[in-house]
């Protein structure tokens, strides 16, 4: 067991030395976003998938795009959906609104990398690509501020918050064989960022024999197999949530309303 008076000053002084203070000044050259919105949803229980559901006034994915659409350093969208639904964002999601950033709306792949994939080989020439999950509506500008400024150096980086929860390590049979310091575990969020030519580079490398490596559930990790250097974690937002399930939703929209309220 861990106390949780000294695992909660850990969380802050982590915190604080993760968080910064957003801008620096370090920012320079182009920055771009891939927005992936080609998930089907299926533990919604819902015809719609999630990134097209309502929250508020608006759909999910709306949300992080506006986002983007906002940020004064960030001069590209591209939005990566699922084939079928590619001419519907286009014209029905997209084109009904004023964005002048969102470059193109491309097909997605089966899978998650497939989908980044793709997305990457419609940039233009940005300096850096921030790539995220359509369904995480609540990403804030403070948090693509932190990434800004951290990537410049460090190449490759990802939000992150630190787990609330005790971690165990399983093996096959559903016996623990770990348990990792909470102080040492983070809970990974979007977007994750990178040098656009470094991390392209490595892309290409990893698609050019998929099977040669261990498979992948983000992108950080394609940057880790490839090129085998480490990630720099920034402190991301607990309210960065993804919405994955029908609990998650009502959360989503528990908090949307406390952040109106907050505005009132």
């Amino acid at each position: 067991m861990y106390d949780d008076t000294n695992h909660m000053q850990s969380v802050k002084q982590k915190e604080k030395s993760f968080h910064g203070s957003g801008s620096h000044g370090k920012k320079c050259g182009k920055y771009a976003a891939i927005i992936l919105c080609a998930g089907s949803g299926s533990r919604m229980k819902s015809d719609i998938p999630k990134q097209y559901m309502k929250l508020g006034d608006r759909m999910v994915m709306h949300y992080s795009v506006d986002t983007f659409e906002e940020d004064e350093d960030i001069s590209e969208i591209v939005i990566v959906a699922a084939k079928s639904d590619v001419d519907m964002v286009k014209n029905e999601i997209i084109g009904r609104r004023c964005y002048n950033k969102v470059s193109n709306v491309v097909a997605g792949g089966t899978e998650r990398f497939e989908s980044v994939y793709n997305g990457m080989c419609a940039l233009g020439s940005p300096d850096y690509v921030m790539i995220h999950d359509g369904a995480r509506p609540f990403i804030s500008h403070a948090v693509i501020d932190r990434l800004k400024d951290c990537v410049v150096e460090n190449k490759a980086c990802i939000p992150a918050v630190m787990s609330k929860d005790t971690v165990r390590i399983a093996d096959d049979d559903g016996f623990v064989v770990m348990t990792p310091k909470r102080a040492n575990v983070w809970n990974v969020q979007t977007p994750q960022t990178f040098e656009y030519e470094s991390f392209k580079q490595a892309f290409d490398t990893y698609m050019s024999d998929v099977s040669a490596y261990p498979a992948v559930t983000d992108d950080a990790m394609i940057w880790e197999l490839v090129t085998g250097k480490h990630v720099k974690i920034v402190q991301g937002d607990y309210d960065n949530i993804k919405i994955t399930t029908p609990g998650d939703m009502e959360f989503a929209r528990g908090l949307l309303e406390s952040v109106k309220k907050e505005a009132r």
